[in-house]
């Protein structure tokens, strides 16, 4: 594929899980962001068993294409244990924090994977640190320290407050996604992408049927969706988490894993974008200035080299 050609597309699919942010935030108006997040889940992984399934049954129909050999099932059980973790502990924290705070928070926020996975990867993976990532990353903690202190001191009610503690949560789960990213970067390049997804998003159900269970016993199924709530379940359950990896993956595989990792700085541009223009989010002094240090700490993190990118986090 054309360089050129797959930046671009790479561009287009940040965009789209940059707007995912506002998408959850409208969803979350009419339903709590846990049974959000539930529904999300459920639809993503029907539809990946169907595409197995699909792909399977041509596999079956060309006599020509090579036998792909089972997956053990030790393997199965560490997927669905990773997806426990960077599927379904991560996705509540992620959904409640993003309940409280803004969809521009939340776009910023995305610098804290970036950054935990460096980190982790060098540690875990022995991966190389440059000392212009390490200023990145320096840099993306300084912005996100300004904007979440910026809203405790924020006068008034408590909403300053509430937003920090969501700007907090979410990066608690960027850094559980991030550990669920580096522990199963092995896996990541030993199956096809979309396998590691079914696997994953099967696994952390153990988490979303008992959560859906306890909102069928409170009465939230009783809910009417709206129609912004359907579109937000289909468009974070197929867009974000199923076409959005699909053409990730497959760009990337050609094109590296570090180039494509330079896309990523659309997600928070895209994200606050919308927040600011269209959700009318509240413009701080402190977010103008965290934000300035966490694009930068985007260049400086994702244009200096290889970056271990197996997974990409959206709303």
């Amino acid at each position: 594929m054309n360089t050129r050609l797959a930046i671009l597309l790479l561009v287009f699919v940040n965009a789209l899980w940059g707007s995912s942010y506002a998408v959850a935030k409208v969803a979350m108006t009419t339903l709590p962001p846990t049974l959000l997040a539930c529904y999300r889940v459920l639809l993503a992984t029907m539809v990946l068993w169907l595409i197995q399934g699909g792909l399977a049954y041509v596999r079956r129909k060309q006599t020509a294409a090579p036998k792909v050999p089972p997956m053990p099932i030790h393997d199965k059980i560490r997927l669905a244990g990773l997806g426990v973790l960077g599927v379904g502990l991560a996705f509540v924290i992620d959904y409640i924090g993003i309940n409280l705070t803004t969809a521009t928070d939340a776009s910023l926020m995305i610098i804290g994977e970036v950054m935990f996975t460096a980190l982790l990867a060098a540690w875990w993976l022995k991966e190389s640190l440059t000392k212009w990532r390490l200023a990145g990353i320096g840099l993306g903690a300084l912005g996100v320290a300004i904007i979440v202190l910026g809203h405790v001191t924020q006068p008034g009610s408590g909403s300053g407050m509430a937003r920090a503690i969501g700007d907090l949560l979410i990066l608690v789960a960027l850094l559980i996604q991030a550990v669920y990213t580096v522990l199963g970067t092995d896996l990541a390049r030993k199956y096809p992408p979309f396998t590691v997804l079914t696997y994953a998003y099967t696994g952390s159900l153990l988490i979303w049927l008992p959560l859906l269970g306890w909102h069928f016993w409170a009465g939230d199924l009783a809910l009417t969706l709206s129609w912004s709530a359907i579109f937000g379940i289909i468009y974070l359950g197929v867009v974000a988490s199923v076409f959005c990896y699909f053409v990730w993956f497959s760009i990337a595989s050609q094109i590296g894993a570090g180039l494509s990792a330079i896309s990523l700085f659309v997600q928070p541009v895209v994200g606050s974008l919308i927040g600011l223009l269209l959700l009318q989010d509240a413009l701080t002094t402190s977010l103008l200035i965290g934000a300035g240090f966490i694009f930068l700490a985007f260049y400086l993190t994702t244009s200096t080299g290889p970056t271990p990118v197996p997974e990409v986090t959206v709303a």
